[in-house]
């Protein structure tokens, strides 16, 4: 019994000695791994040259593409750009001041045509001295402005009675309306025609044309049998920088004037309808009555 009691002792102190050198080779081993870790090389997000964050290598892909030659190339094409709004909003300015220039011209310059006089007579009688000849009623058209006007005017339609103690005025209309026809080209050969009549009205100045005629004896007794009547007509005119307008006008007569050159005076004014120009043909052109500036 002593006998292995001695043997089982020195083994166990042998075992003992050697889990002791296991722990302690492990503990080495941790230190050792411990150490590794610690001692092992990191990698810096940083300083990866793959990484796309690193300032170092975005500096260095800029000191490569751009270039002095280019910083210049893109200065340029910003002054340019900028250069190119100011013209672009010069030029608008320019053409805005064109328009109202033009219109001002058209105002201060052009033709203006208008019925009446300046002391506001817009028709009249003329009585010749000799009984037997007919009286005229005339209208009068006022050019105010600069330049002259090419003019057509005429009635339309019947006379209207307003208030009446018989249905005949004895007035015979001899100018109705006929105003300023559309102008043709011949395609062909070019040349420009335009029929029809019309007058020149010069700037500053008056005309006076016939409307119609009544005899002195049914002139006599107009106050007596007709109160009032309107005389319906439209004149349109074109001015030397290719404007066309048009006016509609009543005409009316009242017998009970405070005086004898007031007895027409404007029933109505107002603007005129501008027809479309014809569909044009295989030979022939339709132009406007107006001739523009470049034709001219």
């Amino acid at each position: 019994m002593n006998a292995v009691k001695e043997s089982d002792t020195p083994q166990d102190q042998h075992n003992t000695a050697k889990d002791t050198n296991q722990s302690k080779n492990k503990g080495a081993g941790s230190k050792n791994v411990a150490a590794g870790s610690k001692n092992a090389p990191t990698t810096n997000e940083a300083d990866d040259p793959d990484n796309s964050k690193n300032p170092s290598k975005t500096l260095a892909w800029l000191k490569k593409h751009v270039t002095v030659t280019l910083v210049v190339e893109l200065l340029v094409l910003l002054v340019g750009i900028k250069v190119a709004c100011i013209y672009s909003a010069q030029l608008n300015q320019m053409i805005e001041s064109n328009k109202i220039t033009l219109q001002t011209l058209k105002v201060s310059q052009g033709a203006y045509v208008t019925i009446g006089r300046k002391d506001g007579v817009v028709a009249d009688f003329i009585i010749p001295k000799d009984a037997k000849q007919n009286a005229e009623i005339v209208i009068y058209f006022q050019n105010s402005g600069h330049l002259p006007a090419e003019f057509a005017w005429g009635t339309v339609g019947p006379i209207l009675l307003t208030s009446k103690t018989k249905n005949y005025t004895g007035i015979s209309s001899v100018h109705p309306y006929q105003g300023l026809s559309y102008r043709t080209r011949d395609k062909k050969n070019g040349s420009i025609g335009q029929g029809g009549g019309s007058n020149i009205i010069a700037g500053d100045s008056i005309l006076v044309s016939t409307l119609g005629t009544i005899s002195q004896k049914d002139l006599a007794s107009l106050a007596v049998d007709q109160k009032g009547f309107i005389i319906l007509g439209m004149f349109g005119y074109c001015d030397e920088l290719g404007t066309y307008s048009v006016r509609l006008f009543g005409l009316r007569y009242r017998n009970n004037a405070a005086q004898n050159s007031l007895t027409f005076d404007l029933a109505n004014d107002s603007a005129g309808p501008i027809l479309p120009l014809p569909q044009s043909t295989d030979t022939t052109e339709y132009l406007p009555p107006c001739k523009t500036l470049n034709e001219k």
